[in-house]
């Protein structure tokens, strides 16, 4: 059952969408089904008779998991905009005019004044957000930054099972500007342990091309020790309007959103008291990020090669 293809399924899902690919399987391999069996099979499902039916007949004709209900995450529509059209208007202007790696803040209080000089209503700056990372996931052209490897941290807002309990898988990502594409990660699972900077700094390494240009490697996040370990170049003072991962990769790397703030993150456990929801092992979560870095990769243009800033050229 580990060899089904659920490249079309959330992958908060996987683990029930096995659980009922198994159970249709078997079902389905019954020569005479009767109503006997349809009724045993539906109660191991959790399901009514009929739309048992309806899941078995799916599963014999298409035999898709991602066509199975509950495959994917359902979103609650959203409530409907109050805001005249011009002040989104106004927002969406700013976005075009500034341009959607703009800093959030500049972005916010260009749009404030702007629907001030209007004379409209402002949105509220949770929907300029939204707006905003919209317009970041769907930009797949170079970034107009200074080319460099940005390496920092976030979290996956996937639930992870570890030790008995559920938690969020915390990422170390190394991304190289200015086409935004994920050269390495690395992931912990361990709330007490962070991804290792060691590992990263080896993966990043082997992507490197001794032909490449130097890059510079910044970190700004990451302590004295750690920085030297990765081979960061330190910026002397406080430089200001350089990319954060936050510009670079919110609202998610392919199709898992992306925690940033992890003390306003709704809990892991939170999320799998969402319906069909189930905690995922490390190998899952592993080869769900895995599956998201590269549909990430796959929108954005191909990097230079490169080697670390510090290392001869060929």
């Amino acid at each position: 059952m580990e060899g089904i293809d659920l490249s079309g399924v959330d992958p908060t899902r996987w683990p029930e969408i096995r659980r009922r690919v198994a159970i249709l399987d078997e079902y389905c391999a019954i020569p005479e089904r009767t109503q006997r069996s349809r009724r045993a099979f539906a109660r191991r499902l959790g399901v009514g008779e009929a739309h048992f039916s309806s899941l078995a007949q799916i599963w014999r004709e298409r035999r898709d998991p991602a066509d199975l209900p509950g495959a994917r995450a359902h979103h609650p529509p959203k409530p409907a905009n109050r805001l005249p059209a011009a002040s989104t208007d106004v927002a969406r202007a700013v976005i075009a005019d500034l341009g959607a790696m703009a800093r959030r803040r500049d972005i916010l209080s260009e749009v404030r004044s702007r629907c001030e000089n209007a004379g409209v209503m402002p949105p509220s700056a949770a929907t300029i957000t939204n707006m905003l990372a919209a317009a970041r996931a769907s930009l797949d052209e170079a970034t107009t930054f200074d080319p460099e490897i940005l390496v920092d941290s976030c979290a996956a807002k996937l639930p992870a099972r570890h030790r008995g309990g559920v938690v969020l898988p915390r990422l170390l990502v190394a991304v190289q500007l200015p086409e935004r594409v994920i050269i390495a990660y690395e992931m912990s699972l361990d709330t007490t342990v962070p991804p290792s900077v060691e590992s990263l700094a080896a993966s990043i390494r082997a992507a490197a091309d001794p032909s490449g240009r130097p890059l510079r490697i910044r970190a700004p996040h990451l302590g004295v020790s750690e920085q030297a370990l990765i081979g960061a170049t330190v910026l002397r003072g406080k430089p200001t309007g350089l990319p954060t991962l936050t510009q670079l990769l919110a609202p998610a790397i392919g199709d898992i959103p992306l925690v940033f703030q992890i003390s306003r993150a709704i809990s892991a456990d939170a999320l799998v008291r969402i319906r069909n929801v189930s905690p995922l092992s490390r190998r899952d979560v592993q080869a769900a990020l895995d599956q998201a870095v590269a549909t990430h990769n796959s929108r954005r243009p191909a990097p230079v090669a490169f080697i670390p800033a510090g290392q001869p050229a060929a």
